[in-house]
């Protein structure tokens, strides 16, 4: 940072052109009250005076002292940047993240058979009441649920800008859409599968430095942190991961995770813009879309005897919804405990019904089988499954969960049948065995 050297300090200016003024006068009367000592003391008071604020415009032209307008002056005309906005959280329907659902059956089995119209504008919420401090979004465009589906995914946009409303996974609970035929039951639901944190607040003096100073370094150098800068300016990119040689010397690939470690095509193309615009001799950098690797298991569930077929359908979504989502969970940390999953499975997933999972009720797992798949460095999908045997999954820096077939079987165990049963018949010959003997 460059700083301005005073040699002289205030009371000096003020002293040495009294005396200046003095030594030219010569025999003048120089009191407290003498035209000669107002003079010399306006004089002085104005030169101190232009000598603080030129202090003050020096300080805010440099970059570690500017701040608000004086700040954005200059990162605008010395570094053609310019201060991030305010953005308003948001998903897309081709996000696969905020969606309406019905907990058991379909949407027309709460609507007469008939189809759901939800018209731009609905709004949800994070509360039942849509007060002005609520975390609200408005869904986007206007949406047909099918009668014979259970749920569909929405776009939605919040109402505000911030990151206030960035919400958690499942977050948002409630609406105000009411024209439907079972709606004093609120048989309709809402909730978002990912997090949603795209929402940004204005970009901070020491954010906006920060972002300067990688500018410069990046531009001098040429180097990966100038991508790296590039791809995380792209709204909806959570994670930047670049991977050297990975199409031989001289190349690199760029993969970008978004929330839930998905991207839209959109977010893609966006990339592949910005990084285009860098121009880096001697160097093939081509952004990726990482290789997805999917995950089929077969899970086996033990239930009580008796149960309805729509409590069936409701235990085989729950224990879909569940593991999939706590997968997805794991994800971030690069590998996947399928005895962590499951234990915590089988502490999330309602026990009122389901006696156990597996051959084994012991068993530390619930899966019964799980297989990989993965695409190529090309996107290509491969048939041939490969069982995984061991009990945690690793991925690459380039890697991806997906599911493929997620299969959950259902099995009354008659067990619990033949032990009322063995219960009975012990009773009843207990009776006949007194009966006997009083006789």
């Amino acid at each position: 940072m460059a700083r301005l050297i005073n040699s002289r300090d205030e009371s000096e200016i003020y002293n040495s052109i009294t005396s200046s003024i003095h030594s030219r006068l010569k025999n003048v009367y120089a009191g407290s009250d003498s035209t000669v000592n107002i003079i010399s003391e306006a004089l002085a008071n104005e030169i101190i005076n232009l000598r603080r604020e030129n202090n003050v415009l020096f300080e805010s032209n440099q970059l570690s002292n500017s701040s608000g307008e004086d700040l954005n002056r200059i990162a605008f005309e010395t570094y053609r940047l310019n201060r991030n906005p305010p953005t308003f959280a948001k998903c897309s329907y081709r996000d696969s993240n905020l969606h309406f659902y019905v907990d058991s059956g379909v949407f027309g089995d709460i609507n007469g058979g008939a189809s759901i119209t939800l018209p731009a504008g609905t709004l949800v919420s994070t509360t039942d009441e849509f007060l002005d401090d609520s975390v609200i979004y408005r869904i986007v465009d206007t949406y047909e649920l099918n009668a014979d589906e259970s749920y569909a995914y929405c776009s939605a946009v919040a109402l505000n800008p911030g990151s206030y409303a960035n919400v958690s996974v499942g977050g948002i609970s409630f609406h105000n859409f009411v024209n439907y035929s079972d709606v004093l039951n609120d048989t309709l639901k809402v909730t978002n599968k990912f997090s949603i944190i795209n929402g940004a607040d204005e970009e901070s003096d020491r954010s906006l430095r920060y972002r300067i100073a990688n500018h410069l370094q990046a531009v001098a150098n040429k180097n990966t942190d100038a991508v790296l800068l590039k791809a995380l300016n792209v709204p909806g990119i959570r994670e930047v991961r670049l991977l050297n040689n990975y199409f031989g010397i001289g190349t690199a690939a760029v993969v970008a995770f978004g929330q839930g470690r998905e991207l839209t095509k959109d977010v893609v193309s966006l990339l592949e813009s910005r990084i285009s615009e860098l121009e880096l001799p001697g160097q093939n950098i081509t952004v990726i879309n990482g290789i997805t690797v999917f995950l089929d298991f077969r899970i086996k569930a033990y239930i009580k005897t008796g149960l309805t077929s729509i409590e069936k359908e409701n235990i085989i979504s729950t224990i879909k919804r569940d593991v999939a989502n706590l997968i997805k969970e794991k994800e971030f940390n690069d590998f996947v405990d399928l005895n962590e999953v499951s234990r915590i499975a089988k502490r999330s997933i309602p026990t009122n019904k389901i006696i156990g999972f597996g051959s084994n009720l012991n068993s530390s797992t619930i899966f019964d089988e799980v297989f990989m798949r993965k695409t190529d460095r090309f996107d290509l999908f491969p048939e041939e499954k490969i069982p995984v045997l061991e009990n945690t999954i690793f991925l690459e820096k380039e890697e991806r969960i997906s599911f493929g077939e997620l299969i959950v079987e259902l099995e009354e165990d008659i067990r619990w049948v033949l032990l009322d049963k063995a219960l009975e018949i012990t009773f009843l010959f207990g009776q006949r065995l007194e009966e006997m003997i009083l006789l």
